[in-house]
């Protein structure tokens, strides 16, 4: 294909959005990073898999096994050294006039408005755990034209608002991005899974209701899982929305951003409506020509694993009769 995937019609543009979304999880099952991030996962969060007790296993239970989570231990040990001093903003005026001092205290508060109602600083310390659980931590921030303040009233007597910022985070399974990019800063496009409730979607985009709802039914065929829990149920309610940033560049002055649910079932396309891809990341490390971040809790796994096996002899032995 000669033409540039990004400048593709809309109606040509939601089958390759999907194709991204297809060889991102391609790839990262291909090269084991998908099993790397379920292993921090799964010891991270033990107590999904020892439910508060020690546990049998062997061909007839003869071994008795006895969780000891260090590797969630030293994280949160990482965590709190990293998250307890509570972030500073200081917005500072370019020039000396009063406009310009005006729009600082104006900044100033602002900040300190999203960080207490939006609960901005619980979503940056929730990206810093994801990032120390799967070397990736992300946060988006897009406006929201129903939230905010209700002003009036639509043609159809419904109540307008004059919109927010919507603050999210995001597990590394739900943001895909070009993995052949040599640092995730080079990235031209991002795809976000969100998953969100099929009657407040069909309520938003009104003229495309029916479709939204009847997607709801029949249509849940979406490439990922928007977790890493096998015992995670789906809600008949929500349903898949995938959110396409593409950055403005040469081949696409303008940015793009799709919003789409099938190929057949586009809601928005439009130029970028902000200067940049409004999805931010933090990474404890970079991994060196590759887009993934790298955490300390990967180089904790084996040594968590050799714990286990050590602690489940020792509690073998000591149980087992003379």
């Amino acid at each position: 294909m000669n033409k540039y995937w990004a400048q593709l019609p809309t109606e040509e543009v939601g089958a390759e959005i999907l194709k991204k979304i297809d060889d991102f999880y391609l790839f990262i099952q291909k090269s084991g990073r998908n099993k790397l991030w379920e292993q921090s996962y799964y010891n991270y969060y033990r107590a999904n898999d020892h439910l508060g007790g020690m546990y049998q296993s062997g061909d007839i239970d003869q071994f008795t096994n006895l969780p000891v989570n260090e590797f969630r231990n030293l994280l949160q040990h990482v965590l709190v050294m990293t998250t307890s001093q509570r972030p500073s903003f200081q917005p500072m005026a370019i020039n000396n006039d009063y406009q310009s001092q005006a729009q600082v205290l104006l900044a100033r508060n602002l900040l300190e408005y999203y960080q207490k109602e939006k609960k901005l600083e619980v979503h940056i310390k929730k990206a810093v755990e994801d990032s120390l659980i799967y070397g990736d931590g992300f946060i988006s921030l897009n406006w929201d034209s129903t939230l905010g303040t209700e002003y009036g009233l639509d043609e159809d007597g419904k109540m307008i608002k004059d919109g927010d910022i919507e603050i999210q985070n995001h597990s590394p399974l739900n943001v895909v991005y070009d993995f052949t990019v040599s640092e995730f800063h080079k990235r031209d496009w991002i795809i976000i899974c969100e998953y969100k409730n099929r009657f407040d979607l069909s309520a938003k985009f009104k003229k495309r209701a029916e479709e939204i709802l009847d997607f709801g039914d029949v249509g849940r065929n979406k490439p990922g899982s928007n977790g890493l829990r096998f015992d995670r149920q789906e809600s008949g309610d929500m349903i898949p929305v995938y959110k396409m940033y593409h950055r403005p560049t040469l081949a696409r002055p303008q940015g793009r951003y799709t919003e789409l649910l099938s190929p057949d079932l586009v809601l928005i396309d439009a130029p970028l409506p902000y200067k940049d891809i409004p999805v931010y990341r933090i990474a404890p490390n970079e991994e060196n020509e590759s887009p993934f971040g790298y955490s300390p809790a990967f180089d904790l796994l084996p040594l968590q694993e050799a714990l286990d096996g050590l602690h489940g002899i020792a509690i073998t032995n000591n149980s087992s009769p003379i």
